[in-house]
């Protein structure tokens, strides 16, 4: 993820294409994942653990141990609680933005942590929420 510094927060879809033996070049770069995990850098939140472990069990039919496995290293991060005041927010930026309440929901907990860098492609790059930036690393 060049050009990225600061706290990122990596939406589900990262960690996804990390692990996605589909699409060798999305999953590529989304392996960048564990120079972030080794660098403190990386932050997820419940959401994203809980969508990341769901997804990869319907979409990739992968060992529930293995994923167990994962979510124990992702675990180990810093991971936003998706608690009320969160989802109060979330249901605000929904109205304003006009973006779905899930991406309103990780745009909120990203904000939360403190985060400057949201990566992700499901939100416009370059699209600003305060001092927290959408980065694209697919494009």
């Amino acid at each position: 993820m060049t050009g990225v510094t600061g706290r990122s927060f990596f939406d589900t879809n990262i960690l996804l294409y990390a692990d996605d033996p589909a699409d060798v070049e999305k999953r590529t770069k989304a392996t960048s994942l564990d120079r972030a995990i080794a660098d403190g850098t990386l932050v997820v939140s419940t959401q994203v653990l809980t969508e990341y472990y769901s997804v990869s069990l319907r979409k990739f039919g992968a060992d529930p141990a293995t994923l167990r496995g994962r979510l124990l290293r992702l675990a180990s991060l810093p991971v936003v609680q998706v608690d009320t005041f969160i989802i109060l927010a979330a249901a605000d930026r929904q109205a304003s933005a006009k973006i779905s309440l899930w991406d309103a929901l990780i745009v909120e907990a990203a904000l939360a942590a403190g985060c400057t860098s949201l990566i992700s492609e499901d939100l416009q790059a370059g699209r600003r929420f305060g001092d927290l930036e959408i980065v694209n690393p697919f494009v």
